[in-house]
């Protein structure tokens, strides 16, 4: 992102650090963290359960996560923060 970072593990987690004001990191508390920080936000664990995040991208304001879902058997676009 403009002022976020995300990293997508190969477990399918995904974290991110640095600006959280529009929520982008999926984090209620719309705060910045400190880059680099040793313990960044788990931007993925806030997905429903079954989800499993493919890809992910930074915006400006926002993240995107292209997960599969598990329940419906398809691929579901999620999106965090604003802007």
């Amino acid at each position: 992102g403009e002022y976020h970072s995300l990293v997508l593990l190969q477990d399918g987690r995904v974290f991110g650090f640095g600006r959280n004001v529009h929520g982008e990191l999926s984090n209620p508390f719309t705060f910045s963290y400190s880059s680099p920080n040793p313990n960044p936000f788990c931007v993925s664990c806030t997905l429903p359960s079954g989800a499993l995040p493919l890809a992910v991208a930074g915006g400006g304001a926002h993240t995107v996560i292209l997960a599969w879902n598990a329940v419906s058997h398809r691929n579901v676009t999620y999106v965090v923060g604003g802007g």
